[in-house]
This record gives C-alpha cells, structure tokens and sequence, in this order.
C-alpha cells in the first residue's frame, strides 16, 4: 500500500523524514517517541513538522523498521540513502533519492505524459507532486543532472509497471480459474477440476489463460461439456465504460482458430492487496471481435499487438451466479 493511502506526499514529510533517517543514523536505538519529539521541536520549517506522517511513510517505503518501541534504519536505505543525510541540512540529492525511490514504486499514471517542456508535463501532474518536484529541482530540464535523474526514474518505472502487470494478470487469472470451478459446480458437472486448467501457469505458448468448458452459460447450440478457451484481461481501473486490453498476435492467431470456442473474461478494479476485483468477469467472444482485427496489407510489414477499448456493459455478457459456492 502506498504513502498516498494515508496522507499527500508533501515536502514537509519529505523533509521531516530525512531528520528522521539522519537521527537514527547517528544515534543508535532511539525510541519513537524521541525521534518524534526531537524532529517536531527541531526549528523546520518554523512551525509544526509532521513527524508522525514522515515515521509512517519511512516505515511504508521501506526506510525504517520498528522494533519494541526503537527506529532502526532498513539495509535498503543504509545502503541507498544514509550517506546522503549526514548533512545538518536537508540537500537536494536527499530530496531527489527520496522521490526516485516512491516514484519507482508506485504506478502514477502522470509519468506517461513526460515531457521536457515543463509547462506541457505540469498540466498531467497532481498539484502535490508539483510542489514536491519544484522543491527538488526536477523541472530545470537545461541541467544535465535532472534529465539523469529522469531517465533514471523512468527506466525503474517501465520495469516497475511491467511487473505490476503481471501481478494484476496473475489475480485476473486466479479469479477466472476459481469463477471457472464455481461455475461448473453450479452447472452440476462433478469433479470441476477435471476440465478447468489454469494453462498458462504451465506454458505462454498456448495462447490462452485458462481451459474450461460451455457449461449451460455459454452452451448455445453446442454440448456443455465442449471445451473453451478463456484469455484473461483485467486492470486495477474500476471504469466499464472504456475497458482497455490488448490482444498479441499469438493470442489472436490461437483465437481465430477456435473462434466459436475462446472468450475474453474482463475484470476490474483488481486490488493488489485484497487480492480481488470490484467486479467481472465481463464475457467476450472472440468471433464478436474479429471483424474489428487488422489485417496485414504489405509482405514486409505485419501487426503484433492490437488495443480495444470496449463499453463491458454493452458489450460483453455478465453472469451472475449464486454466492453460495461449495467447495471443490
């Protein structure tokens, strides 16, 4: 969970917790309540520091830890941090690691619209981190140092959000594997677990997620016991309205070969942390989608990856089932 689930990311935090690192740098075993005592009555800022909301965020990003009432400073940050807060006063390389290393762990959308004209890129940003960027510095774009810094934070960002990706999948699939062995269940096929497989945790080359079959939902004029294919799509954004998913030329190449038989199940609002979704599946039959695919026009030139941006309530079915599920 984020710092952003608790309090705005301010400078004062950002500030308050290098005190907070520095002091427990220097001295060994300091309790919360010292650390906390000395970093409000240390003069910043003129006023009220908030210590308390800097202890937390250091805790939630993996500066500190807390042990029978004492702060002690993570390997992470001794190795990452500490030799930048030895200073009696806060600097800009201590400014700049802090916000490198709650960038990179997080998934803040507005780093898609990186732009070096500073006018442009402020408009995508939350007024908070705009406040918190200023303070470092990170808008003068003529300095070598800060384009460093950007390049930097953005190469930890694309391989930050590559895997995020695959955590949000990895649920979707979790979801449709159990929504599968429910389904059957309810449809009075025995031994579920038979005819569901969970295929892509054994290889990528099938081109599919997930193996089940019609059941009564999806049997129209065919058995409900024939097998589909269930590719999984899923994203932590809650809208229905404007779905967005990819398709890979693998997948489709699979799905135009079996298009009476695979389907796309949409989910949204995963939750990393509950391990669950605010709703779906959304059910999507790859035959609904084929007149929509592009088609290849040159022999030295050839599509790989398509984007669909789909209203789910118009588009796809969504079954509801019993929420009283027996096991399987």
């Amino acid at each position: 969970m984020s710092a952003d689930n608790y309090f705005s990311i301010s400078p004062g935090i950002i500030i308050a917790l290098w005190r907070i690192l520095s002091l427990t740098a220097r001295y060994e075993q300091l309790s919360v309540k010292s650390v906390v005592e000395i970093t409000q009555n240390s003069g910043l800022f003129g006023g009220k520091v908030p210590a308390k909301n800097a202890l937390k965020f250091g805790q939630i990003y993996n500066f500190i830890e807390i042990q029978s009432g004492s702060i002690y400073l993570t390997e992470h940050c001794k190795e990452e941090f500490i030799d930048l807060c030895n200073d009696d006063e806060p600097n800009t390389p201590v400014f700049r690691a802090i916000l490198s290393h709650i960038i990179s762990n997080n998934n803040y959308h507005w780093l898609m619209f990186f732009n070096e004209d500073s006018d442009i890129f402020r408009t995508a940003i939350p007024q908070d981190w705009i406040d918190l960027l200023e303070n470092a510095g990170l808008f003068s774009f003529d300095n070598d140092d800060v384009i460093e810094w950007w390049e930097t934070v953005l190469k930890k960002y694309e391989n930050f959000t590559e895997s995020k990706k695959k955590e949000i999948g990895d649920i979707g699939e979790k979801l449709t594997y159990e929504y599968e062995l429910n389904r059957l269940i309810t449809d009075k096929i025995k031994k579920p677990k038979f005819y569901v497989k969970w295929a892509s945790r054994f290889s990528d080359e099938f081109g599919y997620d997930i193996l089940s079959l019609r059941g009564n939902l999806l049997k129209g004029k065919y058995k409900i016991k024939d097998q589909i294919q269930i590719e999984v799509k899923a994203t932590v954004v809650r809208d229905t309205a404007t779905f967005r998913f990819r398709v890979s030329r693998n997948e489709w190449n699979v799905a135009s070969n079996r298009l009476s038989t695979y389907f796309f199940f949409c989910w949204t609002g995963v939750s990393l942390e509950h391990q669950n979704a605010s709703d779906g599946p959304y059910i999507i039959s790859a035959k609904s989608l084929e007149k929509h695919l592009p088609t290849d026009k040159s022999e030295i030139c050839e599509w790989t990856e398509c984007r669909f941006v789909l209203d789910l309530t118009k588009y796809g079915i969504k079954p509801i089932l019993p929420s009283n599920y027996t096991d399987y």
